[in-house]
């Protein structure tokens, strides 16, 4: 015959399983988050280099110094400037070209967005439903699944304050989470969501710099350096070139939508933490 657990034994168990997922649903979070934030910043770096860069200003150049030595060191900055374009993962081996980073970049950016969603749909589902069952609880209870879960948190915080804490006087921490949130705090959750709505600012700013590269930037590798527009490019390319931007707002569009509700759910996941620890003595 089988024997049972005890019910306080199976539920003390039941609880440290949710809360392990819970801290797994983080950590995958955390990854996404990290990924999209490096495919974002070097598509934006990218675009960076191709278009704003200084270096963008040797290929302009009319003519050269004479000189063997400057010439020499220009042709190394040309070189530079050339495969700066060029977004190469060696790992799979595959070479991107910012040329066609309105597609194959606004399509990583949305892959990876629906990837952060899934993460922080996750997360926000565990730590809710988690806080939800054991409201009624024990203080014991309450407080090991409160710090369990608080105490692995990074981008969702329990509360605004920002400072070090430099006293273990309680009554003087006290007083500092009594005051209201400052205009530095409001600065820091306005750029950390930024910093999760990075795909959807880059895929357009990705769309964006495309298409002034055609008709308002001047062509580096075109002579003369006069925008290509619609005479140099012709009909055939000109209409390549529109199907590519409206493929970049296909996947910019749900790109947008998805980062809008990762937002939700980010803030989501403050509110319900910071609700749950009031109750807490």
């Amino acid at each position: 015959m089988v024997e049972r657990a005890p019910a306080e034994d199976l539920t003390t168990s039941v609880l440290t399983v949710r809360l392990q997922g819970a801290r797994e649903a983080i950590n995958r979070t955390r990854l996404a988050f990290l990924i999209a934030t490096i495919a974002s910043l070097s598509i934006f770096i990218t675009e960076w280099n191709a278009y704003l860069s200084w270096y963008r200003r040797f290929p302009l150049k009319e003519i050269f110094p004479g000189n063997p030595v400057t010439d020499e060191v220009i042709r190394k900055v040309l070189q530079q400037y050339v495969e700066s374009r060029v977004i190469t993962i060696s790992l799979l081996g595959i070479h991107v070209g910012v040329s066609d980073l309105a597609v194959l970049g606004t399509l990583a950016l949305f892959v990876c967005s629906i990837w952060l969603f899934f993460s922080i749909r996750r997360e926000n589902h565990a730590i809710g439903s988690l806080l939800m069952d054991t409201l009624e609880a024990s203080q014991e209870v309450r407080k090991y699944v409160y710090y369990g879960i608080s105490s692995f948190l990074v981008f969702a915080t329990s509360t605004y304050i920002d400072d070090p804490i430099s006293t273990l006087d309680k009554k003087k921490r006290e007083q500092v989470l009594d005051k209201p949130q400052s205009f530095a705090s409001r600065f820091l959750r306005f750029a950390l969501a930024t910093l999760f709505v990075l795909p959807a600012l880059i895929s357009i700013s990705t769309i964006v710099f495309d298409i002034l590269s055609v008709y308002v930037l001047q062509a580096a590798f075109a002579y003369p350096h006069e925008p290509l527009g619609l005479k140099v490019l012709g009909i055939h390319y000109s209409i390549r070139l529109l199907i590519m931007e409206l493929v970049g707002i296909g996947f910019f569009i749900p790109t947008a939508y998805l980062c809008a509700k990762i937002l939700r759910f980010l803030d989501s996941i403050s509110r319900i933490v910071r609700e749950y620890s009031q109750g807490l003595q």
